[in-house]
């Protein structure tokens, strides 16, 4: 298993290179510098720099997940979302892996016709906000005819972890 791993990352890098730009996305609003304590960003609805932050983000995927797709067909494409939270701020703004379902849900017909299959992986730590997660994402999924379409056909398969990001 651990050649093939290898193998696996070494022959889809360019997946990857999405992958840890949502890695990179998430590091950026979880320390607060000033005091070097971890902010909870779900306690309180999100700050403007974290809606601008989500937004950017957004807008990356948005224009990267077609280039991902339509440029491998057949192929599995991963989304590992590290630090994923509950779904939403506390008011109902939607965090990272809503809008990352959002980009994939726009891509519905590309990913059909290039038959590639989508592997999300959203990983929380907190056991709370783990619970909170998964409730978010599958009534966003179920309660959408693309998403719930693309999980029925195989080409969107999301995974949930609620590991320390050291151990992943």
């Amino acid at each position: 298993p651990g050649s093939y791993l290898l193998q696996h990352l070494i022959t889809f890098t360019s997946y990857y290179i999405f992958s840890w730009a949502l890695v990179i996305n998430h590091f950026l609003p979880l320390h607060d510098c000033r005091n070097s304590a971890t902010i909870d960003l779900h306690q309180k609805p999100f700050d403007d720099a974290t809606i601008t932050k989500l937004e950017i983000f957004e807008n990356y995927a948005k224009e990267w997940l077609p280039t991902f797709i339509m440029s491998y067909p057949n192929k599995d494409l991963w989304i590992f979302d590290f630090f994923a939270g509950t779904g939403y701020d506390m008011v109902g703004v939607p965090g990272s892996p809503i809008r990352i379902l959002r980009q994939i849900k726009n891509q519905t017909g590309n990913i059909f016709k290039q038959k590639t299959r989508i592997r999300v992986c959203f990983n929380e730590f907190d056991k709370s906000k783990f619970e909170q997660l998964k409730s978010s994402t599958e009534n966003f999924i179920t309660t959408d005819n693309e998403l719930e379409r693309l999980c029925n056909n195989n080409l969107l398969l999301i995974e949930y972890r609620d590991s320390d990001f050291a151990e992943l």
